[in-house]
C-alpha cells in the first residue's frame, strides 16, 4: 500500500474566496492514472491511496465522485472517501469495462461529512482480478464542499474596518 499525492495544492488548507457568504462550491481534478503511476514510481496496486482534492479544516463535504473521461485499462474496484472514511462517497465502483461518461453512485447509507482537520478526497484501489491494475485512463474527480468555520463577529469586523 502506498499513498500517492497528485492534488494540485491550490487552496490547501483554505477555501477559495466567497466574500462574506459561505456557499457550497465544486472542486474538480482530472486524475490521469499514468501520471499517478509515474508519481508513485511503480505500478498502482491494491490498497494504494491516491490523494486527489485537498479539503480544508472545518469543511462540510456534501458529495464527491468521479466521471470517466478516458476509459481505464485493468479489472479492479475503487472506493472514494477521506482519510477518516475511505468509502464515504463511492464503495466498490467496478472499473472493468468503463466507458466515457460513466459516473460513480453515492452509497445508499451516505450522509455529508464534516471534516475538522485538513484532509483529502482519496481514490483507494481495491480488489483486482489477477494483477490487472490501471496504467492508463483519465477520471474527473469532483467534490462539492462548503466552509462551515466560524463567522466573523462584531469585534473582528470593527478591527478589520479600522486596519
Amino acid at each position: 500500500m502506498a499513498t500517492v499525492d497528485v492534488s494540485n495544492g491550490i487552496n490547501a488548507g483554505t477555501h477559495p474566496s466567497r466574500a462574506i457568504r459561505k456557499e457550497p462550491y465544486k472542486v474538480e481534478f482530472d486524475l490521469n492514472l499514468a501520471t499517478a503511476t509515474t508519481t508513485k514510481g511503480s505500478a498502482l496496486a491494491s490498497a494504494d491511496v491516491v490523494q486527489v482534492i485537498d479539503i480544508p479544516a472545518k469543511t462540510m463535504v456534501w458529495a464527491a465522485g468521479l466521471e470517466v473521461v478516458t476509459p481505464n485499462d485493468g479489472d479492479f474496484q475503487i472506493d472514494i472517501g477521506t482519510g477518516s472514511d475511505p468509502d464515504a462517497f463511492a464503495d466498490n465502483f467496478d472499473c472493468d469495462g468503463t466507458s466515457t461518461g460513466d459516473m460513480t453512485a453515492i452509497p445508499a447509507a451516505y450522509a455529508p461529512l464534516i471534516v475538522s482537520a485538513d484532509d483529502t478526497v482519496d481514490v483507494v484501489l481495491g480488489p483486482t482480478v489477477g494483477s490487472a491494475y490501471p496504467t492508463s485512463g483519465v477520471w474527473r474527480v469532483f467534490a462539492v464542499m462548503q466552509d462551515v468555520s466560524d463567522d466573523l463577529g462584531p469585534d473582528e469586523v470593527d478591527r478589520d474596518q479600522l486596519a
